[in-house]
């Protein structure tokens, strides 16, 4: 059994975090995704709320098509920073 002070116990604990870390910044893009989609969404056309099932309706700030155009824009842009960043991570 290994000591506390044992020094691949340290360095062992030591790349289980960073491990952590290195999965957390490819994965960070997730929530990110989902807030923003989500104000998009809250601020785009009413028209468009069929069933809602939530207590609230969307603001009608961005008519359509504008909120599709911000919508595109937005994904796109995300899916560039997700694709870089598990790419980059890849090669790592």
């Amino acid at each position: 059994m290994r000591s506390s002070r044992d020094p691949a116990a340290a360095i062992s604990a030591l790349r289980a975090e960073l491990a952590w870390e290195r999965a957390w910044g490819r994965t960070a893009w997730v929530p990110v995704y989902i807030i923003g989609i989500s104000v998009i969404s809250f601020l785009g056309d009413p028209h468009f709320t069929f069933q809602n099932f939530t207590p609230w309706e969307p603001l009608g700030i961005l008519q359509m098509p504008h909120d599709l155009i911000v919508l595109t824009i937005f994904s796109t842009l995300i899916f560039a920073w997700a694709y870089r960043v598990n790419v980059r991570g890849r090669a790592a």
